[in-house]
């Protein structure tokens, strides 16, 4: 994995500002969720393009993709074949996989890994990993919904020798 460390520094006008921001910001993936400011189809983040085979009413059924619901960590994955109306979904879309959605409407191929939060009175500082790319399309929206925000955002991706401003 190529990883790119990511740094957001925000000064926020007021405290309603700071409590709207990181209500905005975070869902299930945790305190940073690129999902919850660019939603990804649920199809696109739940498909598994695979062969695998599942038993239905005593009968072997298999698919070349399925849906597949990451838990948290004891419990399995949901896996089932697709419904009749998720599989045209996503055989109606172009994205073979969630990372190529990512890629298109966050700029990297993979939500916030490994997020923390440094906050004081006014600002914050948010660090993270992406894979290869920053979320350049996710700090575009940020900027775009907050725009009185004082949205400052860099990346460094170590093993290219590459960084900026985004």
């Amino acid at each position: 994995m190529i990883a790119c460390k990511n740094r957001w520094d925000i000064i926020f006008n007021t405290h309603e500002e700071i409590s709207e921001f990181y209500a905005y910001i975070a869902g299930p993936n945790g305190p940073v969720d690129f999902n919850s400011v660019i939603p990804m189809p649920d199809v696109v983040r739940h498909a598994l393009p695979i062969p695998k085979e599942f038993h239905i009413d005593g009968e072997s059924v298999v698919v070349d993709v399925f849906y597949q619901r990451r838990r948290l960590r004891p419990a399995p994955p949901e896996e089932r074949p697709f419904t009749a109306l998720e599989e045209e979904e996503y055989r109606n879309q172009p994205y073979y996989m969630g990372s190529n959605w990512a890629t298109d409407f966050w700029g990297c191929q993979e939500n916030a890994l490994y997020p923390e939060i440094h906050h004081s009175e006014v600002s914050t500082n948010i660090q993270f990993l992406t894979m290869i790319d920053p979320p350049v399309k996710v700090a575009k929206a940020l900027r775009e919904k907050f725009p009185d925000l004082n949205f400052e955002a860099f990346f460094v991706v170590p093993d290219e020798s590459r960084c900026g401003h985004y």
